[in-house]
């Protein structure tokens, strides 16, 4: 019977601290932008055209 009560003990105590075993979050700058935005996905249409045709 103690066996049992201490593992519902331990079950309660995992589940009532979600932090328990949180890491701390490492701190990064913020990503750069990869181009110009604006011209993001300006050649999808090109790229699926030789993609499908380079397979036939």
């Amino acid at each position: 019977m103690a066996t049992c009560c201490s593992v519902r003990l331990c079950l309660a105590l995992a589940a009532c601290s979600p932090d328990l075993f949180a890491q701390p979050t490492a701190k990064f700058a913020p990503v750069k932008p990869a181009g110009d935005p604006a011209t993001f996905g300006a050649n999808i249409q090109r790229t699926m055209t030789l993609l499908a045709t380079s397979t036939s």
